[in-house]
């Protein structure tokens, strides 16, 4: 079978990036043809496909007129959707199945899929199907799921997008360009949820339920690795320093832990809200 596997990144940038690249090297070790599509870096692993990857796009390394100039292309990219066809036209993938795509390889990519009538799978590996901003935060930096029981010009409203009306008012315009103009029930066969919180918050949509499946990501090799149990006084974070990874909900923990055992050590000093850096 080939398989046509879809994200911004060919590298390993964050989590979904991560997942991507897993679960290309899982079906090419199952013997699956696996064709990429992304974006150009210096930074992507090896692709026989990267003549046919987008022009890198970053558009919050630009300075704010071009950023402005630019939210067209970060809304749709006719770019994209140019170099996927031909990569279709070349490859005749059998299936699609898309990562990470907005801002980068765009909307554009759904009616090229369409067009070629290859049924297309999707992880969301954030909430962009349920919240503009992707990470079902307000402006102030507070969990906030209005836009699922109400209507997304909440968006703008509280300026979700680092309290910035044109970020806010972009995030807006792409949410409804992802979710009405190219809705999911039109343009996904599956929604491949995760982790459980993922499928049950995707599931308080109802044009969603019926294409929802939960299947978790996973780690190479993980029947590998040997675990040390043993309990020592600390603990490892891997990922994200950002605020909805939960970081400080797990720093509140071990810290209250460590009050109630009365376990700090000589000369510690306690952590406290005001000493946790802002991400």
């Amino acid at each position: 079978m080939k398989i046509l596997q879809i994200n911004n990144c060919h590298y390993r940038r964050g989590g979904a990036d991560a997942a991507y690249l897993n679960t290309i090297n899982l079906l090419k070790k199952y013997g699956e043809e696996v064709i990429e599509f992304s974006q150009t870096s210096d930074l992507n692993e090896k692709s026989q496909y990267a003549d046919f990857f987008v022009d890198n796009f970053e558009i919050l390394q630009l300075h704010f007129h071009k950023k402005i100039l630019k939210t067209p292309r970060q809304l749709f990219s006719f770019e994209s959707s140019k170099k996927l066809s031909k990569l279709i036209e070349r490859t005749k993938p059998d299936i699609a199945h898309i990562h990470l795509y907005k801002g980068v390889l765009t909307a554009s990519i759904l009616s090229v899929l369409k067009k070629y009538k290859i049924p297309t799978s999707i992880s969301p590996h954030d909430y962009g199907l349920l919240c503009p901003r992707n990470i079902l935060f307000n402006g102030d930096n507070k969990i906030c799921e209005k836009c699922i029981t109400s209507s997304s010009i909440n968006c703008i409203i509280h300026r979700c997008n680092r309290k910035n009306i044109l970020y806010s008012t972009v995030n807006f315009i792409e949410y409804n360009l992802n979710n009405v103009v190219y809705s999911s029930e039109k343009n996904f066969g599956q929604i491949i949820a995760p982790g459980l919180f993922s499928f049950n918050k995707h599931y308080l949509r109802k044009n969603l339920r019926n294409q929802l499946i939960h299947l978790y990501n996973f780690f190479p090799g993980i029947n590998d690795i040997e675990v040390n149990h043993r309990k020592g006084k600390y603990f490892l974070y891997f990922g994200g320093l950002s605020q909805e990874k939960g970081l400080y909900t797990l720093l509140n923990w071990v810290l209250s832990m460590e009050d109630a055992e009365e376990k700090l050590m000589p000369g510690e000093k306690k952590i406290t809200a005001s000493d946790q850096p802002v991400p």
